[in-house]
């Protein structure tokens, strides 16, 4: 998370708030998984535009009757299901270069 955010040219702070918030969102998910065969993934994504944090449990649909976590620093949260696995999304928006 620090590498992309660096590149990203964003402050300080925030990078801290975007890794204490995919730290909690790893922790949150894999509280969610139990089989040891088929492991958590962690996919990291920077776009133009955004920078995305995946955290995909196998096996395991997202909470539907749960609120959606909040966390500092993360301007957009979505869990949804995809292949028989949940998935949590982070994604930071970031700002036009000019």
């Amino acid at each position: 998370m620090r590498v992309f955010a660096d590149a990203a040219g964003l402050p300080n702070d925030t990078i801290e708030q975007l890794k204490t918030a995919v730290v909690s969102a790893c922790k949150l998910c894999f509280g969610f998984h139990n089989d040891c065969d088929t492991p958590c993934q962690v996919t990291f994504l920077r776009l133009n535009d955004r920078i995305q944090v995946e955290v995909t449990v196998p096996g395991v649909p997202p909470p539907t009757e749960k609120p959606k976590p909040h966390w500092a620093g993360v301007d957009d949260i979505q869990c949804e299901s995809r292949e028989n696995s949940g998935v949590l999304r982070l994604t930071k928006f970031l700002s036009p270069v000019s």
